[in-house]
């Protein structure tokens, strides 16, 4: 059976990632610290998988890991990406997410593992009002894309010197069922949950192009399908909502009203005003795109939660 090996598979969209693998058939290897992601994550997985838990800095398990279970394929997903987090903690955040991705690298190369699909970021984009391509000018601005860009770097002369190869997707703003970081969506869900309708939040302004977690994974799973699909793109859904948007798409789908209340404590220092992507790289080379409407995807999370019924 062919394998791969997903880290951070106990989180959010590695999580959803781990049900797309066994889905098509392949044996999946898990590994994750469990710091944000949690073992319940993967209870209802049908298929063969295991679990590993330990750190992306600790290369010799994973070189380990990987010839144990003759991986063929990584998926690396692991990273610290809550980005107030990010900016309080700069240092672990470097470690973690570059020194990381460089000992899955070295990993790779001395297991002898070529494929590798690795989660990026839209946050490597400016702040422009237009769609992003791949091809934008990079201009992160925060340390946690300041980290992805040096990934990719990284990652990208590992290709050239090492035959590494990448596919780098730079992911953009994804939502849904096992969030685990209080992002502005499940800070909005968890409110709702607990009965509250005056919902505090930061910034107001910014739009943002928010894309399905199923569509994230399948995104990645079609990414990752090949060797005719290596170099960088973006995923994302080309369409982009402000938090006002969200808010009252949330109180039409529950039948409740809502109101904004904006909270100086979640205020971020800098803030984009527009982020959206553009898909034509993607839909050209795979004839597909993330289609999930905004609020199909939330009615789906809501049911999940138990706050509407399913539909």
């Amino acid at each position: 059976m062919r394998t791969v090996l997903i880290t951070g598979g106990a989180g959010f969209i590695g999580r959803w990632l781990v049900k797309r693998a066994l889905q098509a058939g392949y044996a999946v290897i898990v590994y994750d610290n469990l710091n944000v992601g949690s073992l319940e994550n993967l209870t209802e997985m049908e298929g063969t998988f295991a679990f590993y838990q330990g750190d992306i800095r600790d290369q010799a398990h994973l070189v380990q890991t990987m010839r144990r279970h003759a991986v063929e394929r990584v998926f690396h997903l692991a990273a610290l990406h809550y980005i107030p987090y990010c900016e309080s903690h700069p240092q672990e955040t470097f470690e973690v997410n570059l020194v990381g991705t460089l000992a899955v690298l070295e990993a790779m190369r001395e297991a002898s593992v070529q494929r590798l699909v690795f989660a990026s970021t839209g946050a490597l984009y400016p702040p422009l009002d237009t769609p992003l391509s791949e091809e934008t000018p990079l201009e992160p601005q925060d340390i946690y894309g300041l980290t992805k860009l040096h990934c990719e770097q990284t990652i990208q002369y590992y290709q050239k010197r090492y035959g590494i190869q990448p596919t780098i997707v730079r992911l953009f703003n994804t939502y849904g069922p096992y969030e685990t970081n209080p992002h502005l969506l499940p800070h909005l869900i968890q409110t709702l949950k607990q009965g509250v309708r005056e919902i505090p939040l930061g910034n107001l302004q910014p739009k943002r192009d928010y894309v399905y977690v199923e569509d994230v994974a399948e995104g990645f799973w079609r990414l990752g399908d090949s060797f005719e699909t290596t170099g960088v793109y973006n995923l994302g859904t080309g369409v982009e909502h402000s938090v006002v948007e969200v808010v009252d798409a949330l109180s039409a789908l529950m039948n409740t009203p809502l109101q904004v209340v904006q909270d100086p404590a979640r205020m971020r220092p800098v803030d984009k005003l527009h982020q959206r992507a553009d898909l034509s790289r993607l839909r050209g080379v795979l004839g597909w795109a993330p289609d999930t409407p905004l609020e199909t995807g939330l009615r789906r999370w809501l049911a999940f939660e138990g706050l509407i019924e399913s539909s």
